[in-house]
Protein backbone atom coordinates (compact mmCIF):
# COMPACT_ATOMS: atom_id res chain seq x y z
CA UNK A 1 0.00 0.00 0.00
CA UNK A 2 1.19 3.51 -0.81
CA UNK A 3 0.49 4.55 2.80
CA UNK A 4 3.25 2.16 3.91
CA UNK A 5 5.90 3.88 1.78
CA UNK A 6 7.64 6.95 3.26
CA UNK A 7 7.03 10.32 1.64
CA UNK A 8 10.65 10.37 0.53
CA UNK A 9 13.32 7.72 0.29
CA UNK A 10 16.65 7.10 -1.45
CA UNK A 11 16.60 4.43 -4.12
CA UNK A 12 20.33 3.67 -3.84
CA UNK A 13 19.89 2.96 -0.14
CA UNK A 14 16.98 0.63 -0.86
CA UNK A 15 19.51 -1.57 -2.66
CA UNK A 16 21.66 -1.67 0.48
CA UNK A 17 18.67 -2.66 2.61
CA UNK A 18 17.80 -5.50 0.22
CA UNK A 19 21.45 -6.59 0.17
CA UNK A 20 21.50 -6.85 3.94
CA UNK A 21 18.18 -8.71 4.13
CA UNK A 22 18.41 -10.96 1.10
CA UNK A 23 21.90 -10.78 -0.47
CA UNK A 24 21.43 -13.83 -2.74
CA UNK A 25 18.22 -12.62 -4.36
CA UNK A 26 18.78 -11.73 -8.03
CA UNK A 27 18.55 -8.01 -8.75
CA UNK A 28 19.59 -7.87 -12.42
CA UNK A 29 19.55 -10.47 -15.15
CA UNK A 30 20.50 -10.23 -18.82
CA UNK A 31 20.97 -13.21 -21.10
CA UNK A 32 22.98 -15.78 -19.10
CA UNK A 33 24.35 -13.26 -16.57
CA UNK A 34 22.87 -12.29 -13.22
CA UNK A 35 23.81 -10.00 -10.34
CA UNK A 36 22.43 -10.52 -6.83
CA UNK A 37 21.53 -7.67 -4.49
CA UNK A 38 24.64 -8.38 -2.46
CA UNK A 39 26.82 -8.17 -5.56
CA UNK A 40 25.00 -5.10 -6.87
CA UNK A 41 25.40 -3.26 -3.56
CA UNK A 42 29.15 -3.93 -3.50
CA UNK A 43 29.55 -2.88 -7.14
CA UNK A 44 27.60 0.32 -6.51
CA UNK A 45 29.98 1.15 -3.66
CA UNK A 46 32.96 0.56 -5.94
CA UNK A 47 31.48 2.81 -8.62
CA UNK A 48 30.54 5.56 -6.16
CA UNK A 49 34.01 5.34 -4.59
CA UNK A 50 35.68 5.63 -8.01
CA UNK A 51 33.63 8.74 -8.83
CA UNK A 52 34.61 10.28 -5.50
CA UNK A 53 38.24 9.35 -6.17
CA UNK A 54 37.93 11.18 -9.52
CA UNK A 55 36.54 14.22 -7.63
CA UNK A 56 33.10 14.09 -9.16
CA UNK A 57 31.17 16.11 -6.61
CA UNK A 58 27.66 15.85 -5.27
CA UNK A 59 25.22 17.40 -7.76
CA UNK A 60 27.57 17.14 -10.74
CA UNK A 61 26.82 14.86 -13.68
CA UNK A 62 28.14 11.85 -15.55
CA UNK A 63 26.90 10.61 -18.93
CA UNK A 64 26.30 7.09 -20.20
CA UNK A 65 26.05 6.39 -23.93
CA UNK A 66 25.82 2.66 -24.50
CA UNK A 67 23.52 -0.26 -25.08
CA UNK A 68 21.65 -1.77 -22.15
CA UNK A 69 23.76 -4.00 -19.91
CA UNK A 70 24.12 -5.02 -16.28
CA UNK A 71 27.10 -2.66 -16.01
CA UNK A 72 24.99 0.22 -17.36
CA UNK A 73 22.38 -0.33 -14.64
CA UNK A 74 25.03 -0.63 -11.93
CA UNK A 75 26.81 2.56 -13.06
CA UNK A 76 23.51 4.47 -12.95
CA UNK A 77 22.78 3.25 -9.41
CA UNK A 78 26.36 3.69 -8.22
CA UNK A 79 26.42 7.29 -9.39
CA UNK A 80 23.21 7.95 -7.48
CA UNK A 81 24.86 6.61 -4.32
CA UNK A 82 27.59 9.22 -4.80
CA UNK A 83 24.99 11.97 -5.16
CA UNK A 84 25.87 12.36 -8.84
CA UNK A 85 23.24 13.00 -11.53
CA UNK A 86 23.16 10.68 -14.53
CA UNK A 87 22.57 11.71 -18.14
CA UNK A 88 21.61 8.55 -20.06
CA UNK A 89 22.15 9.40 -23.72
CA UNK A 90 20.68 7.73 -26.83
CA UNK A 91 23.49 5.97 -28.71
CA UNK A 92 21.41 5.97 -31.89
CA UNK A 93 21.34 9.77 -32.06
CA UNK A 94 23.76 11.54 -34.37
CA UNK A 95 27.30 11.93 -33.06
CA UNK A 96 26.98 15.71 -33.16
CA UNK A 97 23.78 15.58 -31.14
CA UNK A 98 25.28 13.26 -28.50
CA UNK A 99 28.39 15.44 -28.26
CA UNK A 100 26.17 18.47 -27.69
CA UNK A 101 24.34 16.67 -24.87
CA UNK A 102 27.63 15.70 -23.21
CA UNK A 103 28.81 19.30 -23.35
CA UNK A 104 25.48 20.66 -22.16
CA UNK A 105 25.34 18.52 -19.00
CA UNK A 106 29.04 19.11 -18.21
CA UNK A 107 29.58 15.37 -17.76
CA UNK A 108 32.66 14.75 -15.63
CA UNK A 109 32.95 11.10 -16.70
CA UNK A 110 31.64 9.59 -19.92
CA UNK A 111 30.79 5.88 -19.97
CA UNK A 112 30.75 4.39 -23.49
CA UNK A 113 30.55 1.06 -25.23
CA UNK A 114 32.63 0.32 -28.30
CA UNK A 115 29.98 1.39 -30.81
CA UNK A 116 29.40 4.76 -29.14
CA UNK A 117 33.12 5.38 -28.79
CA UNK A 118 33.61 4.78 -32.49
CA UNK A 119 30.71 7.07 -33.41
CA UNK A 120 32.10 9.88 -31.22
CA UNK A 121 35.74 9.46 -32.29
CA UNK A 122 35.78 12.66 -34.34
CA UNK A 123 34.55 14.66 -31.32
CA UNK A 124 37.18 13.38 -28.91
CA UNK A 125 39.10 16.66 -28.65
CA UNK A 126 35.88 18.56 -28.03
CA UNK A 127 34.86 16.38 -25.07
CA UNK A 128 37.18 16.71 -22.05
CA UNK A 129 35.25 14.24 -19.85
CA UNK A 130 37.18 11.20 -18.68
CA UNK A 131 36.19 8.16 -20.74
CA UNK A 132 35.43 4.72 -19.41
CA UNK A 133 34.82 1.79 -21.75
CA UNK A 134 31.91 -0.20 -20.32
CA UNK A 135 32.48 -3.21 -22.57
CA UNK A 136 36.23 -2.85 -22.97
CA UNK A 137 35.83 -1.49 -26.50
CA UNK A 138 36.88 1.91 -27.77
CA UNK A 139 39.26 4.26 -26.00
CA UNK A 140 39.66 5.23 -22.36
CA UNK A 141 40.09 3.01 -19.34
CA UNK A 142 38.20 -0.24 -19.30
CA UNK A 143 35.48 -0.41 -16.68
CA UNK A 144 37.34 -3.12 -14.76
CA UNK A 145 40.45 -0.94 -14.51
CA UNK A 146 38.52 2.22 -13.66
CA UNK A 147 36.25 0.92 -10.91
CA UNK A 148 37.55 1.06 -7.32
CA UNK A 149 38.91 -2.10 -5.61
CA UNK A 150 36.57 -4.76 -4.31
CA UNK A 151 36.86 -3.60 -0.70
CA UNK A 152 36.18 0.08 -1.50
CA UNK A 153 33.39 1.84 0.37
CA UNK A 154 31.95 5.14 -0.77
CA UNK A 155 31.84 8.12 1.56
CA UNK A 156 28.25 8.82 2.68
CA UNK A 157 26.52 11.60 0.77
CA UNK A 158 23.44 13.51 1.94
CA UNK A 159 20.64 13.16 -0.63
CA UNK A 160 17.84 15.73 -0.58
CA UNK A 161 14.54 15.59 -2.52
CA UNK A 162 15.41 18.52 -4.79
CA UNK A 163 18.79 17.15 -5.87
CA UNK A 164 19.12 16.20 -9.56
CA UNK A 165 18.62 12.47 -10.07
CA UNK A 166 18.96 12.26 -13.83
CA UNK A 167 18.92 14.40 -16.96
CA UNK A 168 16.75 13.13 -19.80
CA UNK A 169 17.26 14.75 -23.19
CA UNK A 170 14.42 15.44 -25.59
CA UNK A 171 14.60 13.89 -29.05
CA UNK A 172 15.64 17.10 -30.77
CA UNK A 173 13.25 16.59 -33.67
CA UNK A 174 12.16 20.23 -33.50
CA UNK A 175 15.49 21.73 -32.52
CA UNK A 176 18.43 21.27 -30.17
CA UNK A 177 17.77 18.48 -27.62
CA UNK A 178 16.85 19.93 -24.25
CA UNK A 179 17.94 18.47 -20.93
CA UNK A 180 15.10 17.72 -18.51
CA UNK A 181 16.32 17.57 -14.92
CA UNK A 182 14.34 15.12 -12.83
CA UNK A 183 14.97 15.28 -9.06
CA UNK A 184 15.08 12.51 -6.50
CA UNK A 185 11.63 13.55 -5.27
CA UNK A 186 10.06 12.74 -8.62
CA UNK A 187 11.72 9.34 -8.96
CA UNK A 188 10.62 8.47 -5.43
CA UNK A 189 7.07 9.49 -6.38
CA UNK A 190 7.26 6.80 -9.05
CA UNK A 191 8.25 4.27 -6.38
CA UNK A 192 5.28 5.26 -4.21
CA UNK A 193 2.88 5.12 -7.14
CA UNK A 194 4.16 1.67 -8.11
CA UNK A 195 2.74 0.20 -4.91
CA UNK A 196 -0.64 0.15 -6.65
CA UNK A 197 0.80 -2.47 -9.00
CA UNK A 198 2.18 -4.76 -6.28
CA UNK A 199 5.88 -4.34 -7.01
CA UNK A 200 7.86 -6.38 -4.52
CA UNK A 201 10.50 -9.05 -3.97
CA UNK A 202 8.62 -11.67 -5.98
CA UNK A 203 8.00 -9.38 -8.94
CA UNK A 204 10.02 -9.94 -12.12
CA UNK A 205 10.15 -6.84 -14.33
CA UNK A 206 11.09 -7.36 -17.97
CA UNK A 207 12.49 -4.27 -19.68
CA UNK A 208 12.49 -4.42 -23.46
CA UNK A 209 13.30 -0.75 -24.02
CA UNK A 210 16.69 0.94 -23.46
CA UNK A 211 17.80 2.43 -20.16
CA UNK A 212 18.14 5.91 -21.62
CA UNK A 213 14.36 6.02 -22.07
CA UNK A 214 12.31 7.66 -19.34
CA UNK A 215 9.56 5.09 -19.92
CA UNK A 216 12.05 2.34 -19.05
CA UNK A 217 13.27 4.13 -15.93
CA UNK A 218 9.69 4.56 -14.67
CA UNK A 219 9.54 0.76 -14.37
CA UNK A 220 13.20 0.08 -13.53
CA UNK A 221 13.57 2.13 -10.35
CA UNK A 222 10.36 1.00 -8.61
CA UNK A 223 11.30 -2.63 -9.31
CA UNK A 224 14.77 -2.17 -7.79
CA UNK A 225 13.50 -0.10 -4.86
CA UNK A 226 11.01 -2.87 -4.05
CA UNK A 227 13.69 -5.59 -4.14
CA UNK A 228 12.41 -7.36 -7.23
CA UNK A 229 14.30 -8.85 -10.17
CA UNK A 230 14.83 -6.79 -13.33
CA UNK A 231 15.42 -8.64 -16.60
CA UNK A 232 16.89 -6.47 -19.35
CA UNK A 233 17.35 -6.96 -23.07
CA UNK A 234 20.39 -5.66 -24.93
CA UNK A 235 18.20 -5.16 -27.99
CA UNK A 236 14.51 -5.70 -28.59
CA UNK A 237 13.50 -8.81 -30.50
CA UNK A 238 9.82 -9.76 -30.48
CA UNK A 239 10.34 -13.53 -30.41
CA UNK A 240 12.97 -13.28 -27.66
CA UNK A 241 10.69 -10.94 -25.70
CA UNK A 242 7.77 -13.38 -25.76
CA UNK A 243 10.07 -16.24 -24.74
CA UNK A 244 11.40 -14.18 -21.84
CA UNK A 245 7.90 -13.35 -20.65
CA UNK A 246 7.01 -17.04 -20.46
CA UNK A 247 10.37 -17.92 -18.89
CA UNK A 248 9.96 -15.25 -16.20
CA UNK A 249 6.42 -16.42 -15.45
CA UNK A 250 7.51 -20.07 -15.14
CA UNK A 251 10.58 -19.41 -13.00
CA UNK A 252 8.73 -18.54 -9.80
CA UNK A 253 5.19 -17.95 -8.58
CA UNK A 254 5.37 -14.24 -9.01
CA UNK A 255 4.02 -11.23 -10.80
CA UNK A 256 5.70 -10.48 -14.09
CA UNK A 257 5.82 -6.85 -15.18
CA UNK A 258 6.66 -6.02 -18.77
CA UNK A 259 7.36 -2.39 -19.49
CA UNK A 260 5.48 -2.40 -22.77
CA UNK A 261 2.30 -3.18 -20.90
CA UNK A 262 1.53 -6.80 -20.06
CA UNK A 263 1.40 -8.10 -16.52
CA UNK A 264 0.90 -11.70 -15.49
CA UNK A 265 -0.26 -12.08 -11.89
CA UNK A 266 1.06 -15.64 -11.58
CA UNK A 267 2.26 -18.45 -13.87
CA UNK A 268 -1.02 -20.31 -13.30
CA UNK A 269 -3.25 -17.39 -14.20
CA UNK A 270 -4.74 -17.05 -17.66
CA UNK A 271 -5.63 -13.42 -17.03
CA UNK A 272 -3.51 -10.67 -18.47
CA UNK A 273 -3.89 -7.14 -17.17
CA UNK A 274 -2.44 -4.00 -18.67
CA UNK A 275 -0.09 -1.94 -16.53
CA UNK A 276 0.27 1.73 -17.49
CA UNK A 277 3.83 2.39 -18.57
CA UNK A 278 4.93 5.99 -18.77
CA UNK A 279 5.53 9.12 -16.81
CA UNK A 280 4.27 9.91 -13.37
CA UNK A 281 1.91 12.78 -12.76
CA UNK A 282 4.14 13.96 -9.91
CA UNK A 283 5.75 17.30 -10.82
CA UNK A 284 9.50 17.62 -10.93
CA UNK A 285 11.00 20.18 -8.63
CA UNK A 286 13.11 22.97 -10.00
CA UNK A 287 16.60 22.24 -8.73
CA UNK A 288 19.23 24.83 -7.97
CA UNK A 289 21.41 23.06 -10.54
CA UNK A 290 18.83 23.61 -13.28
CA UNK A 291 18.40 27.28 -12.39
CA UNK A 292 22.15 27.73 -12.58
CA UNK A 293 22.41 25.86 -15.88
CA UNK A 294 19.52 27.72 -17.50
CA UNK A 295 21.06 31.10 -16.86
CA UNK A 296 24.51 30.00 -18.05
CA UNK A 297 23.35 28.21 -21.20
CA UNK A 298 20.74 30.61 -22.56
CA UNK A 299 20.09 29.98 -26.24
CA UNK A 300 21.79 26.57 -26.31
CA UNK A 301 19.07 24.08 -25.58
CA UNK A 302 19.61 24.42 -21.85
CA UNK A 303 17.40 22.76 -19.29
CA UNK A 304 13.67 22.57 -18.96
CA UNK A 305 11.47 21.50 -16.10
CA UNK A 306 9.72 18.13 -16.16
CA UNK A 307 6.12 17.38 -15.39
CA UNK A 308 6.78 13.69 -15.94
Amino acid sequence: MIEDVPAFGIIAECVREHALRDPQHVALRQDDRALTYGELDRLMDRIASALQRDRVRRGEAIAICAGTSIEYAAIFLGALRAGVAVAPLPPDATAASVAGMIEDCDARVLFLDGAAAQALASFRDRLPARRVAIDGGGDGLTFDRWVAPADARAEPVAITPDMPFNIIYSSGTTGTPKGIVQPHAMRWAHVRRSMAWDYGRDCVTLLATPLYSNTTLVAFFPAIAAGGTVVTMAKFDAAVYVALVHACARRTRCSCRCNIGASWRSPTSSTMTLVPSGSSSAPARRSRRRRRRTSSRAGRGGWSSSTA
